[in-house]
């Protein structure tokens, strides 16, 4: 039976971690989870129980830090774990702040249509020195101190005498760097092919700010699958991810976006928060359920 694997990392948020669970369970499914540790209120067991279709698999909770290594290296044990368990069709990279739009049988009948496709997307601008140049405490994520701010200064200097020394930490892997959002749908070739290469992903990225918005598209770009990427024929993300960049950062959706939501042409949509708009998560949890019942 071809099946998918879902892969969520959350921190915090557990209402609508509950709710994308939910809706995730499917017999075409198995779930793979990494809460950070840092999330004190986590019970495994009670989000297992609430699953009845699905496997429901918890990775070794890590501490994880916003824009550092680790974010990266949790995406690839994830995969790591997954293709271990099964050779699924496709691998979804989704946040425990996430949402499905649609059922999952027209999900799963959307991504059969287009097999064989990779569905990340790709920007054209971006900050180089991230990658090229070696930042130094990359690990403290959005911590404010006193000993942080010290840090970050430093870093800036160090970053500066870089690039007047011309250094370009990557040059010798001789790849060319890209960029983009780091949640993505893609095939069990492609992830096979991250997990295969993970020691020099480490190796490459383990300087990087944000490199988990780094770390495929570049694998991806330099490799045979690149000429399977998806290029949408509707007006869409080519991750399949709805998300708001405009009016916030990311925006997180309230009750009158509804509208917006369920007419949209993308798979999922991010961000949405209990203490923004509670209202909004059940209004597309009923939709999505309502859907499913008329499938």
């Amino acid at each position: 039976m071809e099946k998918h694997a879902y892969l969520i990392m959350a921190h915090n948020n557990l209402y609508v971690l509950e709710k994308l669970l939910k809706l995730l369970d499917y017999e075409k499914n198995d779930i793979f989870l990494h809460v950070d540790k840092k999330c004190k209120e986590f019970k495994a067991r009670e989000f297992k129980n609430k699953l009845k279709k699905s496997n429901l698999y918890i990775v070794k909770r890590r501490t994880i830090e916003w824009a550092s290594p680790s974010q990266m290296m949790c995406e690839i044990e994830l995969l790591e774990q997954a293709t271990t368990q099964y050779k699924y069709s496709y691998y979804h990279l989704l946040s425990g702040s996430d949402m499905p739009l649609k059922s999952q049988k027209n999900i799963h009948s959307f991504f059969e249509k287009n097999k064989n496709k990779e569905f990340l997307n790709y920007c054209d601008k971006f900050d180089n020195t991230r990658t090229s140049c070696i930042n130094l405490f990359n690990n403290i994520g959005r911590k404010h101190s006193k000993i942080n701010s010290v840090k970050y200064k430093l870093r800036t200097e160090f970053i500066k005498l870089q690039l007047r020394l011309n250094y370009n930490h990557m040059r010798k892997y001789k790849m060319e760097i890209k960029k983009g959002a780091n949640w993505f749908s893609i095939t069990d070739n492609l992830a096979r092919y991250i997990v295969d290469n993970k020691n020099r992903i480490r190796k490459m990225f383990r300087y990087s700010i944000c490199p988990d918005e780094h770390f495929l598209q570049t694998f991806l770009w330099d490799s045979k699958y690149r000429k399977n990427l998806y290029k949408p024929k509707i007006m869409c993300t080519p991750n399949l991810r709805y998300i708001d960049w405009n009016r916030g950062q990311p925006y997180v959706f309230k009750k009158e976006d509804y509208n917006l939501l369920i007419n949209c042409n993308e798979l999922f949509a991010r961000k949405f928060d209990i203490n923004t708009d509670k209202e909004i998560i059940d209004m597309i949890y009923d939709y999505v359920k309502t859907e499913e019942k008329n499938v």
